[in-house]
């Protein structure tokens, strides 16, 4: 499901240049150049550091995130700016792609450089293994780096539920995490598992199909969305509802749009703005964002004016809209994006800027 004032950062003190860095995709659709920018706007990203902004780790426990690795001069790369909120025992695991020097890589949450710029391509980490693309094929590889399933693919999407949607000769599949096909490929697009059924095209509809690749809701949709919380939206009539597994509608057509359940919220639009509607309908947070993200460990990303902030599930914002570009948090932590240039712009064209040390 899809997804600039002119309000400067100011630059960083330091006398070192601040190099270029992005991040890839969020969920990889081939390299079609209208989606890897919109992909950009949701924030699986790797993102720049807040400069001479003190202010911005403070409020409700969070708190910058800092290097302690060294990266080699040579590489290029800054530190990304990544959000940690205050959870106990919060597991730092997750890995950030970024881009450098025409070619994609991986950085840890602390900034770190894991897996070196070699990709035309990547896309974010799911159970083990994330989508790249080297050579104009699409591959898997593992946490270090390592190819485990060699790049052969036109495109591919994370894997969920042990099955990642792969495209070859034109149609869709699903294979498995040893890259033997699951359900052949047949369809025209799909999305990755949810809750046991995924969401295919097929005959410019889509439907709902189990992990046997058998028909479970008919292919009848202009436009859906996956499962999440026992609930897909789809597209009837021009306007968005809610269907459950067995097909039957769930909450009527009403909005412009909508996107999946998390935190028993879900993110709808009505008459041109954002709000957060409950599982049997009810509107929890009113429509007033010029956009608004799923929820993800309590926060959702939200954007008003030209900048994105964080709310909680009562409305109120946790986080003040600060950023150019925000991402869901994971594991206790969140990319985001606080830079001049305009976040549509081509990856190389972002820049980082240095996160303020302590008495700096």
């Amino acid at each position: 499901m899809n997804n600039a004032a002119d309000h400067s950062m100011p630059r960083p003190r330091a006398p070192a240049p601040r190099p270029a860095i992005a991040r890839a995709l969020a969920r990889i659709v081939g390299s079609s150049t209208v989606m890897k920018q919109r992909l950009i706007l949701f924030g699986c990203l790797a993102l720049a550091a807040a400069a001479s902004r003190p202010s911005l780790g403070q409020p409700n426990g969070l708190q910058p995130a800092r290097s302690r690795a060294t990266i080699r001069p040579s590489m290029s790369l800054e530190t990304p700016m990544i959000f940690r909120y205050a959870q106990p025992g919060a597991e730092q695991s997750t890995l950030f792609p970024i881009f450098q020097e025409n070619r994609y890589g991986y950085v840890n949450a602390r900034g770190g450089l894991v897996i070196a710029p070699r990709f035309e391509l990547a896309g974010p980490f799911a159970e083990g293994r994330a989508p790249v693309k080297l050579e104009g094929k699409w591959g898997y590889i593992g946490l270090a780096g390592q190819w485990i399933i060699q790049p052969r693919f036109e495109a591919a999407r994370p894997f969920a539920a042990g099955l990642a949607p792969v495209e070859l000769d034109g149609m869709w599949g699903f294979i498995d995490k040893t890259g033997e096909w699951a359900i052949r490929p047949r369809f025209e697009s799909t999305h990755p598992f949810s809750e046991g059924l995924a969401c295919v095209k097929l005959g410019g509809k889509w439907g709902y199909v189990n992990a046997r690749g058998e028909q479970v809701i008919p292919p009848q949709f202009p436009s859906a969305g996956s499962f999440s919380k026992g609930l897909a939206p789809v597209k009837v009539d021009g306007k968005w509802g809610y269907v459950d597994p067995a097909g039957h509608m769930a909450i009527g057509p009403q909005f412009e749009r909508a996107r999946a359940f998390t935190d028993e919220l879900a993110p709808v639009k009505v008459q041109g703005k954002w709000g957060y509607v409950t599982r049997t309908g009810q509107m929890r947070v009113s429509p007033q964002f010029l956009q608004a993200q799923p929820f993800s460990e309590g926060l959702a990303a939200v954007k008003q004016g030209e900048r994105w902030g964080y709310i909680n599930r009562a409305g109120r914002y946790v986080i003040s809209p600060q950023f150019k570009a925000a991402g869901p948090f994971r594991s206790g932590t969140a990319p985001v994006l606080a830079d001049e240039r305009n976040p549509m712009a081509r990856p190389a064209m972002w820049r980082s800027i240095r996160i303020p040390r302590a008495g700096g």
